[in-house]
């Protein structure tokens, strides 16, 4: 259960990002605005949409089991960007009952051309998964 809430939430590995492309792209955390498709490894069990503000917050968030489409629970926290395009987030995890929380810490990298972040989740006592999102729209 533990590794389906984590999967659920680990945050940012879709594709390989130019070290180029982003170093000539000055970020900021406003750029995350908007609605993001996110999920872990191929081998994990869920997939997450999560939206943001323009100040990093997340609005609105579920998150479903890969398998059977069912919603498994929903984040709530913040990620930033520094102007190098580096994104850290703190982000809480819910079951859908609203049970069983966890906190859990993101740490990657934004390529705003591309819409895509990627990084790793990791909560307390348990190793870090990668994880990514796509932007959707924003």
């Amino acid at each position: 259960m533990k590794k389906l809430l984590l999967s659920a939430l680990t945050a940012a590995t879709v594709m390989g990002v130019g070290g180029t492309a982003v170093a000539a792209t000055t970020c900021t955390t406003k750029y995350l605005t908007g609605v993001w498709a996110a999920s872990g490894p191929l081998e994990s069990d869920a997939i997450c949409v999560v939206q943001f503000k323009t100040n990093g917050w997340i609005t609105q968030s579920i998150c479903f089991d890969r398998k059977t489409l069912k919603p498994v629970g929903s984040m709530t926290g913040r990620f930033t960007s520094t102007k190098s395009c580096d994104v850290t987030g703190d982000f809480d995890f819910a079951t859908k009952s609203g049970k069983k929380k966890m906190t859990i810490k993101f740490k990657g990298k934004f390529d705003p051309k591309a819409g895509v972040l990627r990084g790793e989740i990791k909560s307390k006592g348990t190793p870090a998964y990668e994880y990514s999102f796509i932007q959707q729209w924003n």
